[in-house]
């Protein structure tokens, strides 16, 4: 009977939480369901995206390209500093001007290994996927933003977050090794405007 129970308890015994890659490069989806520090307003928007962490596993850097085909906004791109945000848009298809916005307050999104902070709260179905759900803290503009995040349990993947009105659905991780190719730094020359979040 022993022998059987420790069968059962090692079959739904968790992985240790991953960490992102420090040059990660992933595609997916984000979903905004209402306005909140991470969006404008409701909106859907397919995305990819490159994020940068330091040796120490903190965040160093963050860029962001999303297409969307609703009324609001059709094409962002932001960088994403960790005192400083650069936003450039699209309002519509019909669009050949991009704005832009800085913003003098910059993200620490997250950490490399910020599921290693959270806390395990238990299991789900994430896109038809069995996953863990993980919740936690981050701070997002200077202001602390609780999230939850689905870790697969066929292959640890993780698989997004969501957190105050906005979800991100991760499709896809890639290690990107030693870098980035230099032109993902370079911004388009126009100037923005002072902007506030």
């Amino acid at each position: 009977m022993h022998a059987v129970i420790l069968m059962l308890c090692a079959a739904v015994a968790l992985a240790a939480p991953p960490s992102l890659p420090f040059y990660a490069q992933i595609q997916g989806q984000v979903q905004c369901f209402e306005k909140s520090v991470y969006c404008a307003g409701p909106i859907q928007m397919t995305f990819q995206a490159w994020f940068q962490f330091n040796a120490d596993n903190t965040f160093n850097f963050y860029r962001e390209d999303g297409t969307s085909s609703g009324p609001i906004l059709y094409y962002n791109r932001e960088y994403v500093y960790r005192t400083e945000q650069y936003e450039y848009f699209l309002m519509t298809s019909q669009s050949y001007s991009l704005q832009c916005v800085h913003l003098q307050s910059g993200s620490n999104i997250f950490d490399r290994d910020f599921l290693s902070n959270a806390t395990y709260v238990g299991q789900e179905l994430v896109r038809g996927r069995p996953a863990a759900v993980y919740a936690g803290t981050w701070i997002v503009f200077n202001v602390p933003q609780h999230f939850f995040s689905w870790v697969a349990l066929d292959d640890n993947a993780i698989l997004g977050w969501n957190s105050t009105g906005v979800r991100y659905d991760y499709y896809t991780i890639t290690d990107m090794g030693s870098g980035f190719p230099a032109d993902i730094f370079l911004h388009p020359n126009i100037t923005c405007t002072p902007g506030t979040q």
